[in-house]
């Protein structure tokens, strides 16, 4: 098992002196793979599919209704 000291060692000396990455070096150099959060906006547009018009209509009403009381 690596030592923590070492792990910790070796992100220091990939840092600047204020713990920044040097451009184009990251600390995940990997990235996040293609599609890992497609699911998330695919369950998403599902779940609101056909209810575009009726959240906009209720978003216009709460606007409505909160402009009237702002008026008064």
């Amino acid at each position: 098992m690596p030592d923590l000291d070492q792990i910790k060692q070796g992100e220091q000396e990939a840092r600047d002196r204020r713990g920044r990455f040097p451009k184009g070096r990251s600390g995940n150099p990997a990235g996040r793979p293609r599609g890992c959060r497609d699911h998330v906006n695919r369950a998403a547009r599902l779940s609101f599919a056909g209810e575009g018009e009726a959240l906009t209509r209720k978003a216009v009403e709460l606007s409505v209704a909160t402009a009237r009381l702002a008026a008064k």
